[in-house]
């Protein structure tokens, strides 16, 4: 090899190792400002800041349209403002980009708020079907079965609740609520004296 077609050679992988790396430090660049708008997003939901949090996820969605978080938190403070129309929209966006149980799960209250019970169920049961354990799908679900009327469906999933979460406070409230209202008079005591027994006190 001649020594101009070397110096060629190692001017060539330096440039390469030089690419790779400002590839590396802007692929951690990247990740380390999606956590710090995760942190803040989070942040300004803890708060209850839902103006601030409704503005700030703009911004970021304005940066990376593809910021699930973005979509999530702001879907989340829509909701709590009443307006259920934007927040569905918002969780549907984050669940196009990550399936995720908890997006599907938020998306089918925001259902049950416009009272909309069968579109609220098909994302609790989608929810089961991704995380099986999770009690609070089968809460919910249990809650759109008894607005319906259809009180057993509803206690069967309130005994779901409680079977993947032992001592669910609102779960035995909620099924003491449903044996009141199928007549059964003790077991509709025995749930609402254990929800009472469970719940946290208020500090």
């Amino acid at each position: 090899m001649t020594k101009a077609r070397e110096e060629l050679e190692q001017r060539i992988n330096l440039l390469l190792a030089n690419v790779k790396l400002t590839e590396k430090v802007s692929a951690l660049e990247k990740k380390d400002l999606a956590t710090q708008e995760a942190y803040r997003l989070a942040q300004l939901w803890g708060q209850r800041n839902y103006p601030c949090l409704i503005q700030y996820a703009q911004e970021v969605l304005e940066r990376d349209v593809h910021n699930f978080f973005a979509h999530y938190y702001r879907g989340l403070a829509f909701r709590r403002r009443q307006k259920y129309d934007e927040a569905i929209q918002d969780f549907t966006a984050a669940i196009d980009l990550r399936p995720y149980g908890d997006f599907y799960l938020q998306r089918g209250i925001a259902w049950a708020h416009k009272q909309e019970w069968v579109k609220a169920i098909q994302d609790y049961q989608t929810v089961q079907q991704l995380a099986p354990h999770y009690a609070d799908a089968y809460l919910w679900e249990g809650r759109a079965w008894q607005e319906m009327g259809n009180l057993e469906k509803a206690i069967q999933n309130y005994d779901q609740a409680l079977h993947y979460k032992p001592g669910y406070w609102v779960a035995y409230r909620d099924r003491g609520v449903a044996w009141q209202k199928k007549g059964n008079k003790k077991q509709a005591q025995e749930d609402l004296a254990k929800a009472r027994k469970l719940k946290p006190k208020e500090k």
